[in-house]
């Protein structure tokens, strides 16, 4: 399904593969190292993948294309995400939406949002959707999963004029509810560290029925040791409102 259809339907399901940028090599084992094997394996069951643009570069998605314009390494302890790429890029890379981070809370939060800003009106005058990446960090947030700090960083993303936002689970599926409801653009959750399968199911399912509209999913789904039955388990909730247990069985 094309990823603005999918999103206002609240039946997303977005593969995240930016870590190479973010984390590293380290996150890769010997068959995600190359991104070819995670794209070609994928991307036919997912409603797009995020990138940046050098991986994009190389690699041929077969569902709608997310280019990351910003991006930062884990090496420097400076909360700032560069500009790395433009929506111009984007468009070349045939892409069909642009995303760009913001650390809510870091001293360098206003250089991340007036990139932000300007990209959104590229992306709108391009026809290109917009995906903000609002997440909490810097002196002030003493925890990233705070729902009133989550809820903040999400709403905060959509008075930038973002499409959609990504942003931390918060826990729970009653204070991610919270965070729904305060934002009035469509919320996804980012997927997170690497889990138990079962932890991480049950966290799909609660995201969805707190209200989310979709998740965008990379570590818990390529780094599985079955990662297209992961993958198929993590539809299974998102597509088909099946519970966590019965997503699980996708797995055996």
């Amino acid at each position: 399904m094309e990823l603005k259809k999918a999103v206002s339907e609240k039946r997303a399901v977005v593969i995240a593969l930016d870590q190479g940028m973010e984390h590293g090599p380290s996150d890769f084992n010997d068959w995600g190292m190359d991104p070819a094997n995670i794209v070609n394996a994928l991307t036919p069951h997912a409603d797009g993948i995020m990138m940046n643009r050098g991986i994009a570069e190389i690699t041929k998605p077969k569902c709608s294309l997310v280019v990351k314009l910003t991006g930062k390494t884990a090496l420097c302890e400076r909360l700032m995400q560069a500009p790395l790429a433009s929506v111009e890029d984007a468009k070349k890379l045939r892409a069909s939406a642009v995303a760009a981070t913001v650390y809510v809370g870091s001293p360098e939060e206003q250089n991340m949002m007036a990139f932000a800003g300007r990209m959104i009106t590229e992306a709108k005058r391009a026809g290109l959707y917009s995906m903000g990446l609002m997440y909490p960090r810097g002196p002030l947030v003493k925890d990233k999963h705070d729902p009133a700090i989550v809820a903040y960083a999400a709403r905060a993303g959509a008075e930038l004029g973002f499409d959609c936002i990504k942003t931390h689970y918060t826990g729970s599926k009653d204070s991610f509810s919270r965070v729904v409801k305060a934002c009035p653009k469509p919320v996804l959750m980012a997927g997170g560290g690497k889990t138990t399968d079962a932890a991480f199911l049950t966290t799909v399912k609660n995201v969805m029925e707190a209200g989310a509209a979709g998740v965008v999913v990379g570590r818990n789904v390529w780094q599985h040791k079955t990662p297209l039955k992961m993958l198929e388990a993590v539809n299974e909730i998102v597509k088909h409102d099946s519970s966590a247990g019965i997503a699980l069985r996708c797995l055996k």
